[in-house]
């Protein structure tokens, strides 16, 4: 294992318009021509049946200011609060601020966790 990992805060949504935060210390770039990103999900993790029915996420890289925002959404369930609601933290549609927005491109389910694979659906040019 590769340690320290950086951990990122995951926004996602399903169609009837249910979002959670996750916080993913398993992500990275798969490749950046197309650029693609990746992040690890257990299945049973709240957040996976709205990245399968879905097939977006958005990651946001966690600053000082949402530091313990993140720690929050790292050990609690969107199951049993909404954590937008509980950390303070803004709800706005990707398309209308300065974000990446991934679509998901294949998943690959590796014994206990899957790895979602996404390719950049819109956002300002990274290079």
């Amino acid at each position: 294992m590769l340690y320290p990992v950086p951990a990122v805060l995951v926004s996602v949504a399903d169609s009837a318009g249910n979002d959670n935060l996750i916080t993913i210390a398993w992500t990275g770039t798969v490749c950046s021509d197309p650029a693609m990103t990746y992040i690890s999900v257990r299945k049973e993790r709240y957040s996976h049946h709205m990245l399968k029915e879905n097939k977006e996420f958005v990651i946001n890289l966690v600053s000082k200011e949402i530091c313990r925002a993140a720690d929050f959404c790292g050990v609690r369930s969107g199951r049993d609060l909404d954590k937008f609601e509980a950390t303070g933290l803004t709800r706005e549609k990707a398309s209308t601020v300065n974000v990446y927005c991934f679509h998901l491109t294949g998943s690959r389910f590796l014994q206990v966790i899957t790895k979602h694979m996404g390719e950049v659906k819109y956002g300002k040019k990274m290079y």
